[in-house]
């Protein structure tokens, strides 16, 4: 049996290395993010469960994002994971119209939205039926002061004919349309998962569709925008163009250069693609067989023994040391109307209007500050606020015009 090891142990040294390993601006959020295609979770107890728990451990990620969730047993192993791991937050596809695999995001921050794109929500077509599996978009509030970073993950259609190619090429094309319907020109996004193509191979004959296949599953449905594409200028047979034109592909790979994220086939297909305002600090692929050469982003806890993570999957997870930017003015009521003031220092007296407002915690309130706080619905005081000597603190609730002290 291989033993579990637990994710937070070593947690804060991470960070601290994180830190070391480049100076970021003060509006940037240091965010580690996995993916991982885990070829199924394994029942809790089994040796494969016990081998992703460890892998996933070693990585220390704040994000998880995994493929082949493969069935409505596999959904309930994937959220003891998470409980084993340490991950507060987990949101799970349902199963798609091709067959039971799906996607899951595993998160330390909180998923504030997540949804199953299928293609009649993306395409206008609402008998469109060309996704494979359903794209998972779950966006995740990386400060807790609503600065968000979205996460899209897919696991593209396997197989080496045309037909299949023709269907990673929706799914490309599909992934961007999320994009548009998801981002605002302004927060950051991730796009991953098992893109079941190696860009090495590419380009691929033909160069584009112009003409749908005729050996689709009959539940297949070309959307109606698709179709108009393909008798236009045609579907580039390329499943990297379209998010490429959206997100930027992370040079991910092994620490002996080795860039094969399917050690049985040598193919790279898993990859890890960021918006242009996020800053990759490394990107690599992790093999346990590789621990001996000691080099590569800085991981978590005792090195693992080459034979778990062919245990855990016939893939190898990719994670990344991302900065995300941060948008929210820690000092304005943001649009989730909910305002948290804490991990800082109130130096100057100021004055808060919020609907929800929640004080700390480490939240220092300095010598000769004078801080009020003033809500509608409620004011929350978590643990570890300091009001120093000769500093103030008021705070009130105002409801259909009438006042009264909070505390």
């Amino acid at each position: 049996m291989i033993k579990p090891k637990r994710k937070r142990k070593g947690r804060q040294n991470l960070g601290c290395l994180l830190a070391c390993a480049a100076t970021l601006a003060a509006a940037d959020q240091p965010v580690r993010l996995a993916t991982w295609n885990v070829e199924t979770i394994g029942e809790p107890g089994s040796d494969q469960y016990a081998a992703a728990n460890s892998v996933l451990a070693r990585l220390g990620a704040d994000i998880v994002a995994i493929q082949e969730v493969a069935s409505a047993a596999d959904t309930t192993y994937v959220a003891q994971l998470a409980v084993d791991l340490g991950y507060a937050n987990v949101t799970v596809a349902p199963a798609g119209p091709f067959g039971s695999l799906r996607a899951a995001v595993l998160s330390d921050f909180p998923i504030t939205t997540s949804g199953a794109w299928s293609a009649a929500d993306l395409s206008g077509d609402p008998d469109a039926n060309d996704l494979t599996r359903y794209i998972l978009a779950a966006t995740v509030d990386v400060t807790g002061a609503d600065d968000r970073l979205s996460v899209i993950v897919n696991h593209w259609k396997s197989g080496a004919t045309n037909t299949d190619e023709y269907r990673r090429a929706i799914e490309s094309t599909r992934i961007g349309q999320v994009v548009l319907n998801i981002e605002d020109g302004t927060e950051p996004y991730i796009v991953t998962g098992d893109v079941n193509e190696d860009i090495r191979d590419l380009p691929l004959t033909p160069t584009a569709f112009t003409e749908i296949p005729t050996d689709l599953p009959e539940a297949f449905d070309t959307g109606a925008d698709i179709e108009t594409l393909l008798s236009s200028t045609g579907l580039i047979n390329d499943p990297f163009t379209p998010v490429t034109d959206w997100a930027a592909m992370l040079d991910a790979k092994q620490v002996d250069d080795n860039y094969a994220t399917r050690p049985d086939s040598g193919r790279r297909l898993d990859y890890l693609f960021a918006s242009a305002n996020i800053a990759a600090l490394g990107a690599q692929v992790y093999d346990c067989a590789d621990e001996s050469l000691m080099l590569g982003l800085p991981l978590v806890g005792d090195p693992l023994e080459a034979t778990v993570c062919p245990a855990a999957s016939d893939h190898l997870p990719v994670f990344a040391d991302l900065t995300v930017p941060t948008y929210a003015d820690p000092d304005v009521c943001p649009p989730s109307g909910e305002l948290v003031l804490a991990n800082r220092t109130l130096s100057t007296s100021a004055q808060y209007v919020c609907p929800s407002i929640t004080l700390g915690p480490n939240l220092v309130i300095a010598s000769e500050a004078a801080v009020t706080v003033q809500a509608s619905v409620r004011i929350s005081m978590q643990p570890g606020v300091a009001v120093a000597a000769g500093a103030t603190l008021r705070a009130g609730i105002t409801r259909d015009s009438t006042s009264r002290t909070a505390f």
